[in-house]
């Protein structure tokens, strides 16, 4: 038996279990050796260096993503900052007062299929989040009349109704008047077992024959159910007046 002869100190020479003779393979083989070959070397690659990878990505999340976050979460609820003093004042109200026209310019169709599409994204929750896809009744509100350009505050539906009745006694707006595409419908709290008393909001769509049609946000999804003029639920119907549309930009 012939063996190998090799100087003193070096190993053996190690054995290949079938090499690939990479010139005798097919297209479709040459192809699957290649994707092999990079695939063990990338996993190699990040076996030895995953503790840096891991580094460098947690930099890049509090570099760019945290920031960002932050950011789009403030803009979530200020989508257009009024009180920033590159606009002049007469500029906010005059761009108030075109968004507002536009809004009550809309037909109850029209109305109905932006309310569909603003919130085909989002999931019903109680105190929802919208960065987390989530809003509840009033949330849902309040964010799609600033996606149409109003500055509407965020608050409670109690804090709403207050606000309701104070400029209605200005002559700010109108309550429990005939009913316009885009007027605000407030509900009673109701009881629920666990949940305690829950109020209601929702927008306005028409009235015929005195049944009211209107848009909300519930657990059911989007919904345009229908309510009665003068069922007991009722709480107010708010006249989407300028004041309203305009909010805090108009404490001037």
């Amino acid at each position: 038996m012939v063996t190998e002869k090799r100087g003193p100190g070096r190993p053996p020479k190690p054995r290949e279990n079938n090499p690939i003779n990479f010139s005798e393979l097919s297209k479709l083989g040459k192809i699957k050796y290649l994707i092999s070959t990079a695939k063990q070397k990338i996993i190699n690659y990040l076996s030895r260096h995953h503790i840096k990878l891991l580094n460098i990505i947690w930099i890049i999340i509090i570099i760019f993503v945290f920031p960002s976050g932050i950011f789009l979460g403030r803009k979530t609820y200020v989508i257009d900052d009024y009180t920033n003093p590159k606009y002049s004042y007469m500029e906010k109200v005059r761009h108030l007062h075109k968004t507002w026209r536009q809004y009550r310019s809309l037909k109850p169709d029209e109305l109905h299929i932006l309310w569909l599409q603003y919130l085909k994204s989002y999931t019903y929750r109680r105190g929802g989040d919208p960065i987390m896809g989530n809003l509840d009744c009033l949330r849902s509100v309040i964010l799609f009349l600033r996606s149409r350009g109003a500055n509407f505050e965020v608050a409670t539906i109690d804090i709403l109704a207050k606000r309701f009745r104070a400029m209605n006694e200005l002559g700010y707006t109108a309550l429990n008047g005939p009913v316009r595409s885009g007027d605000l419908i407030l509900f009673k709290p109701i009881y629920y077992e666990g949940q305690g008393s829950i109020p209601h909001i929702g927008i306005a769509l028409e009235e015929i024959n005195g049944v009211i049609k209107y848009m909300d946000f519930s657990p059911l999804g989007v919904g345009y159910p229908t309510v009665r003029r003068g069922d007991w639920r009722i709480h107010m119907i708010a006249e989407m007046s300028f004041p309203i549309w305009a909010g805090q930009a108009l404490k001037k």
